[in-house]
């Protein structure tokens, strides 16, 4: 069988007090609740067999009600889609007498293809294992779609290491897709929300491996030059999307710097794409509070490039050996740290923000339609949908794009112009290395290279210039400011 989700994280809830809240939201408070205390132990071999082939194999406790009753469930998860959020994928279920997993419970399902000749069961053991109060919902809408809407609070426990679980899971048991997105919509009016791109046993793998931390970075869709446009849109806009939620998800709570940077990578390579596309695609939503969201993140990023580029940089060279001078250069770095976990604290309130959340909605609930109308559009064929011509379309835009490019390196002067040419440049290179397997190697190459030296020589100079222009604001000593001044004064000079 086959399951469809909507997946929320709540970034800034209360995990003490969400469920209390949920059950005065107008869409919940007339439903019937049900509580569960769920404990899920997921399965492996040593070499994680499963998870590479994108599986998830696990036996559920479920206890429910006074006196407590408990019910054992062996659950198979296999490989699924998500665009805009909305996942899709094979879920069967059967239960057990006990806490130990049957093989002959899986019986119709796909395990005998996952495991042909029987290698795998034997190898099968505990790889960590998820705990949680799960409060139950369940919708029936007059359209006759019924959903339910669990949350779930606890904790993933792994290698030693935990994390916390706080998120809703929407489940399609009946009705089109579209319910979910508009069910979502009710709940994100009042309690924030962001799609949450990983499943719990992704989460837990991450953390039994020590990964949770990491950054998900840009991955080249694996595009071929015979491929349809639905297929072309799923696996591209898909993946960038991928990129910025999973990242934004890691904001919530870390203060790395690398995490935001591929949020605003994604994200960044995500608008280019749909502006490249928006002959066919038309315009992508307008989003005032998640335009406020992105804007919130600048402050934080310019002053991690100061504390891990920028002023490291050049420090040795103001210091010089001099006590004085090294006093003063760490007034410069305290004043900066404290200003980015000012800013951070601004960036997480907008996270936070109901309205923030709504935005994350309307772009997934777009994309999700944006691949679904042109799956259904598939037998009209136009110049630009046929797989024959998709290529060369988008080898036409992008051609366009490196000419302005071009042109505008020539002439730019002023700060907005150069300012200008930076963006163009990502937009350039974005397009140019998501489409690159359809395009001619030696033109791809080519416009990615003169993207990226005019993309990094216009990065440096801003840097430098936002640089500046932080130390003018923050209580710094007079010479350290003066020193980066005649820095920008020097690289601008060449």
């Amino acid at each position: 069988m086959s399951e469809t989700e909507l997946k929320l994280l709540l970034p800034g809830a209360d995990a003490a007090r969400i469920a209390e809240l949920l059950a005065r939201h107008p869409a919940l408070r007339l439903r019937p609740r049900q509580v569960q205390q769920l404990h899920n132990v997921y399965y492996d071999t040593p070499d994680q067999a499963l998870r590479r082939q994108k599986v998830a194999l696990r036996v559920r406790r479920q206890t429910t009600g006074e006196p407590p009753s408990e019910l054992w469930i062996l659950t198979l998860k296999t490989a699924g889609t998500s665009v805009g959020g909305l996942s899709q994928r094979g879920e069967w279920e059967a239960t057990l007498r006990s806490a130990t997993p049957r093989l002959s419970a899986l019986q119709g399902t796909p395990w005998s293809t996952l495991d042909p000749d029987g290698t795998l069961w034997p190898q099968l053991a505990p790889a960590f294992v998820t705990s949680c109060t799960r409060t139950l919902w369940w919708l029936r809408s007059r359209g006759g779609s019924v959903i339910e809407v669990a949350l779930d609070v606890g904790e993933i426990v792994a290698g030693g290491r935990s994390a916390p679980i706080c998120e809703l899971e929407l489940e399609l048991q009946s009705g089109p897709p579209e319910a979910l997105h508009a069910l979502a919509h009710r709940l994100a009016a009042a309690v924030a929300v962001l799609p949450g791109q990983a499943s719990k046993a992704e989460r837990g793998y991450a953390l039994a491996r020590d990964e949770a931390a990491l950054p998900t970075r840009a991955r080249t869709a694996a595009l071929s030059g015979q491929m349809r446009l639905p297929a072309v849109l799923t696996g591209v806009l898909a993946e960038m999307w991928d990129q910025t939620l999973r990242n934004a998800a890691l904001l919530t709570h870390s203060d790395e710097p690398e995490p935001l940077h591929q949020a605003r990578v994604g994200w960044r390579r995500l608008r280019s794409t749909t502006r490249l596309l928006r002959p066919l695609l038309g315009a992508a939503p307008a989003t005032p509070a998640l335009r406020a969201f992105w804007q919130a993140t600048g402050p934080v990023r310019e002053l991690d490039v100061m504390l891990t580029d920028t002023l490291p940089a050049v420090a040795q060279a103001y210091v010089d050996g001099d006590p004085q001078r090294q006093a003063e250069w760490d007034t410069v770095l305290k004043a900066v740290r404290a200003a980015r976990a000012q800013a951070a604290a601004t960036m997480r309130l907008r996270l936070a923000d109901p309205a923030t959340g709504q935005g994350w909605l309307v772009w997934g609930e777009w994309l999700a339609a944006v691949a679904q109308l042109h799956a259904h559009a598939e037998g009209q064929v136009t110049k630009a949908t046929d797989a024959n011509h998709w290529p060369a379309w988008v080898a036409q835009r992008l051609r366009r794009q490196h000419k302005r490019l071009t042109q505008l390196g020539k002439t730019a002067h002023s700060d907005a112009e150069r300012h200008a040419l930076r963006l163009r440049a990502k937009r350039l290179r974005y397009g140019a290395e998501a489409f690159a397997s359809l395009l001619p190697k030696r033109r791809a190459l080519r416009w990615q290279q003169d993207a990226g030296r005019a993309q990094l020589d216009e990065g440096r100079l801003r840097d430098l210039r936002q640089c500046v222009l932080w130390l003018s604001q923050l209580a710094v000593p007079a010479g350290p400011q003066a020193f980066m001044r005649g820095v920008c004064a020097g690289l601008l000079s060449r």
